[in-house]
């Protein structure tokens, strides 16, 4: 089993500009994006940007195919190796 441990500061938001550039994101994806990378889940997402879960759903799953991933985790992860 290999095991990574990353240092990540959850408290400072991530350059949105960057993200925005490196994960070819709206600037509404990208704040989304933040928000998933300080932990917050797609209900907590949905009821700070005051839309539906659904709506945070999918767009968290279009960003995850715009950047070809299957999994939420995956996604996460590479916004923490590169922005983080």
């Amino acid at each position: 089993m290999l095991v990574e441990l990353l240092c990540f500061d959850n408290t400072q938001q991530p350059n949105q500009d960057k993200m925005q550039t490196l994960f070819q994101c709206t600037p509404r994806e990208a704040t989304i994006a933040s928000d998933l990378m300080q932990g917050a889940t797609n209900a907590k997402i949905a009821e700070q940007q005051s839309i539906s879960i659904h709506t945070a759903r999918q767009r968290i799953k279009h960003l995850m195919a715009k950047n070809g991933y299957n999994k939420q985790t995956e996604l996460v992860t590479m916004m923490v190796r590169v922005l983080g």
